[in-house]
């Protein structure tokens, strides 16, 4: 950390046990919850014959982007709150502080490639098969995991890229990363909404074109229909990945902007301390949401909780013999 800042945060008291300690267990509980959501996703739908659907690989890697944030970011930050200590060494310091945002932005990306991917099967499904083979998602989940990697991982590769403030108990970086942040989060944002405005103009259209045949008595195949309005299933589809984006913006963009007005200056350190948890939210929610606005899924979670609880019975039914 550069001098100014550090003589800024030589003034600073250390926030109140009591509010590291609080936000560490929150911490603590928001990765074991995503673990386990997260874990039982990923279970659900390699078991289950109806899902494993090359689509559903995004969600698949935003899980295990998930996964990564409750292992390597939630867990270390709630060991440093709750000890008040750093007990990794620099090197992780380094990786630790790289990691939040990398693995934010990945996600955005993700999201923004299901984006695109909805939108070329709505409104090109014609050429929906050429386009969207397993070849160009598994290129488009790489890419998603490689661009943020490069773009913030190279502000790190310096000595002294972090450092740990005992001031708010995490490691901070000391080299600024605003334009590679800008264009990574703008891209996927716009990439996003442009796709969504797309798709409602065309079903829109679609449904108006239906109407218009159906008053001149037009009979209409169900493949003719199932093409020119938007199913029940592609529309839950596009609210859980609407949803998740949604949740992913709410969980970064308010915390920077926090980071960006107070943290830099030292101000508001328990406020600071008590929103960070709030960042990793989104990987306890992200399953919720796929089977609140997925009925296969959600069918398919119903079958492992069966699964799991006849296992419980008989496992109980030997010991009892």
């Amino acid at each position: 950390m550069n001098k100014t800042t550090v003589t800024e945060f030589a003034s600073i008291q250390p926030v109140a046990r009591w509010v590291s300690q609080l936000a560490g267990s929150v911490e603590v509980l928001f990765a074991v919850l995503t673990l386990l959501g997260n874990i039982s996703f990923i279970v659900v739908v390699l078991a289950t014959k109806r899902l494993r659907k090359k689509s559903n690989a995004f969600l698949i890697s935003l899980s295990v982007c998930d996964l990564c944030s409750a292992l390597f970011v939630s867990s270390v930050t709630a060991d440093a709150f709750i000890r008040r200590e750093w007990r990794l060494g620099t090197r992780y310091c380094i990786a630790h502080n790289m990691l939040y945002p990398i693995l934010s932005v990945v996600s955005l990306w993700i999201t923004a490639s299901i984006s695109l991917n909805r939108y070329i099967s709505i409104v090109h499904h014609e050429r929906s098969p050429k386009l969207t083979t397993k070849l160009t998602i598994t290129l488009a989940i790489i890419f998603s995991w490689i661009l943020p990697m490069i773009l913030i991982g190279r502000n790190f590769i310096v000595p002294g890229a972090s450092v740990y403030s005992p001031i708010s108990l995490r490691c901070l970086p000391t080299r600024k990363t605003t334009f590679s942040m800008i264009i990574l989060i703008i891209i996927p944002i716009i990439t996003v909404i442009t796709s969504y405005i797309v798709i409602f103009i065309y079903v829109y259209q679609s449904r108006r074109r239906v109407q218009q045949q159906q008053r001149h008595n037009q009979a209409w195949t169900n493949n003719q229909l199932s093409q020119q309005v938007l199913t029940k299933k592609e529309f839950h589809v596009l609210a859980t990945v609407f949803a998740v984006f949604l949740f992913i913006l709410a969980e970064y963009i308010p915390f920077s902007i926090l980071v960006n007005l107070y943290g830099k200056h030292g101000r508001f350190p328990e406020v600071m301390m008590l929103s960070y948890p709030l960042n990793h939210i989104g990987g306890v929610i992200n399953p919720v949401l796929y089977v609140l606005l997925n009925k296969t899924i959600r069918d398919a979670f119903k079958q492992l909780i069966k699964w799991v609880t006849r296992q419980h019975s008989t496992t109980d039914h030997v010991l009892n013999i």
